[in-house]
């Protein structure tokens, strides 16, 4: 979603419980949501670093959207994305030598290693070393990870190798339709610290990790702060339907506002939709572009792409009607 600049309550309880060192968040990419929240964090005095792997399409995306450069955040640091993709016959050479100049104690090295043999997750542990490694001479005082995917496997191994506590953040697709379901609970049960973003998540939560995890989950709602809203004023002419649909994946329904805006347009109806947002790629959006112009919809329907949220909320705020046709994938 990029519409709105959620004001997220950091995940730290109150400015007493300051960390006394860096927190550092291990990412894939940075939404509106984290962004707001690395911003809260930084407004509060906490000394905050962002991880994340080299520079890709994706992050570069929210970049756009979130109008910050976190893409600089990546540029130095090692690609631990590349890591997690390698063949494991092609890691044994490379870890090795990773693992031997680790600057971790060696005991603490040792028992990672142990761990990663026994759980399968050798890879994010030789991606969080070489971290590790980057980060050396800061004062680390825990790992944060936004969705329980591959960022957070690594962030879990470096907050072991740091011999720090590990925090995680869980939104949607990460932990009701997981990959790796055996990652999600050793993730869940490795963080100190989780987060949930509704009651109904931390229902689930509660039944993937039984009463143990549901007594450490916290819930912080994706705020918004609605005084920083533009005032909802309509355009007269013509009728102007909204919809944001971020990266516009089949689960956003655009395919089902098509077909409405082809039925509205067969009825003679005069109106003008805008659907916001694009794919890391810009293949979704140009083949949803053509789409539009087969369909005979070119003078209705326009996909503008990504746009900053705060040009996304002032569009919002002239469309007579926002529409937000999700679906089940």
């Amino acid at each position: 979603m990029n519409v709105a600049p959620e004001a997220r309550a950091a995940p730290v309880e109150t400015q007493a419980a300051r960390p006394a060192g860096t927190v550092v968040y291990v990412l894939g990419f940075v939404p509106t949501y984290v962004d707001q929240e690395l911003r809260a964090l930084r407004a509060r005095g906490v000394s905050v670093r962002t991880v994340l792997p080299a520079p890709w399409p994706r992050a570069a995306l929210w970049d756009t959207i979130t109008g910050a450069d976190h893409g600089a955040t990546a540029r130095g640091v090692p690609d631990f994305h590349a890591w997690l993709s390698r063949p494991a016959t092609s890691l044994a050479a490379p870890a090795l030598r990773v693992l031997a100049r680790a600057r971790t104690p060696r005991a603490r090295v040792a028992q990672a290693l142990v761990s990663a043999l026994r759980a399968g997750t050798v890879r994010p542990l030789l991606a969080a070393a070489m971290l590790a490694e980057h980060l050396h001479g800061q004062s680390v005082a825990r790992v944060h990870s936004h969705f329980a995917t591959d960022p957070a496997a690594v962030g879990a191994e470096l907050a072991d190798l740091l011999g720090v506590p590990f925090g995680l953040t869980t939104h949607a697709h990460d932990i009701f339709a997981p990959r790796d379901p055996t990652r999600l609970r050793r993730l869940l049960a490795r963080a100190d610290r989780v987060i949930a973003i509704s009651e109904f998540n931390r229902a689930h939560l509660g039944r993937v990790g039984g009463p143990a995890l549901a007594e450490k989950v916290r819930v912080l709602h994706l705020g918004v702060d609605v005084r920083a809203l533009p005032r909802w004023a309509p355009t007269a002419e013509p009728f102007t339907i909204a919809c944001t649909a971020s990266g516009l994946g089949e689960k956003k329904g655009v395919a089902v506002l098509l077909e409405a805006c082809r039925m509205l347009a067969a009825r003679g109806l005069r109106f003008a939709c805008e659907i916001c947002g694009s794919d890391p790629t810009g293949e979704r959006l140009t083949a949803l572009r053509r789409e539009v112009a087969d369909r005979g919809l070119g003078s209705f329907v326009r996909l503008p792409g990504s746009l900053p949220w705060q040009e996304a909320q002032a569009r919002v705020a002239r469309a007579g009607v926002f529409v937000h046709p999700s679906r089940l994938e």
